[in-house]
């Protein structure tokens, strides 16, 4: 779900990561790919897909942000990411 926006049904990849070192620990970088149907996600969000660019969307409970959206005819692709400390 964007935002407080309704939620989107869509096939979830697996999540991408790979670690920074920063004074004082890591942190690693999370990326992860969302792919439904357009249609569906049209009725939802209908603005132009770079408004949602930067916005905040919330995936098995974490917040992300959209960093990519891709509009295709049939399937719509949200890449979302975000940082986290390493344990």
């Amino acid at each position: 779900m964007i935002g407080s926006g309704q939620m989107w049904q869509g096939t979830i990849s697996e999540e991408r990561t790979t670690r920074d070192y920063m004074e004082g620990g890591q942190q690693v970088e999370i990326s992860q790919t969302i792919v439904g149907s357009s249609a569906e996600f049209t009725v939802r969000y209908p603005e132009a897909s770079n408004e949602y660019l930067g916005k905040t969307a919330t995936l098995d409970g974490k917040a992300r942000r959209i960093s990519e959206l891709e509009r295709g005819e049939a399937f719509t692709t949200i890449t979302l990411t975000g940082s986290e400390e390493a344990p």
